[in-house]
């Protein structure tokens, strides 16, 4: 999820492809500064079917929400979603709907859960890390799967055959993976992007003496 400033939204919208847009959005501003106006744009703008769920967000309607075809725009309401509503919100967040995008609306980050808070990035920064983090894979001799679109994470391919074993010794390099077997990539891990650009930048050392460290090995 993205938290962006009001202020810049629009301009984002305009310069972004459906493709790069983020699977869940925050629209943080004050009472009356119009999040709704914003919401409207964006649903407009990649032709998406809009639909609230802030009332109805319970099992049934999540469920339903992963049986629609056509794309559509989920949008809650923050000051009207209990702890057991974003709790269910958290699980709709990780699991992103294909073609579909989640917004919250919301006029203090308090009224969410530390546990939603903690998957939230500024957008101009989500975009710069995969960029960042692609660079620094490419230049220390990653093979990358395909550069992802609107997601948190790509994938690079194992450099051994059992993944689930190159991702314990990257640890031993401060660097931390999930094996993408049960994605469907077999041989290949999952690196999250979604932490701070510095971490990202700090890596490149780390990711180039893991590669060493195989190479030594052959």
């Amino acid at each position: 999820m993205n938290i962006i400033g009001q202020d810049k939204l629009i301009n984002k919208i305009n310069s972004t492809n459906i493709d790069d847009w983020p699977s869940s959005t925050i629209l943080l501003g004050d009472v009356g500064c119009g999040k709704h106006t914003v919401l409207n744009y964006i649903t407009n703008r990649y032709n998406l079917k809009q639909i609230e769920l802030t009332k109805n967000l319970n099992q049934e309607s999540i469920e339903a929400a992963y049986q629609r075809v056509e794309p559509c725009l989920y949008y809650f309401d923050a000051k009207l979603l209990s702890e057991k509503q974003q709790n269910m919100l958290l699980k709709f967040i990780e699991e992103p709907l294909s073609g579909s995008f989640i917004v919250i609306l919301c006029d203090n980050r308090s009224r969410l859960l530390p546990t939603v808070l903690n998957i939230t990035s500024d957008f101009s920064i989500y975009i710069e890390n995969r960029d960042l983090l692609v660079r620094i894979l490419s230049k220390t001799g990653y093979e990358i799967a395909c550069k992802p679109e609107g997601a948190f994470y790509l994938f690079i391919k194992s450099l051994e055959d059992d993944a689930i074993a190159f991702c314990k010794k990257a640890t031993e390099f401060n660097l931390f993976m999930v094996p993408s077997d049960s994605f469907g990539l077999k041989g290949y891990v999952r690196i999250s992007y979604c932490v701070s650009s510095e971490t990202i930048k700090n890596s490149e050392e780390a990711f180039k003496k893991l590669k060493e460290y195989y190479e030594r090995s052959r």
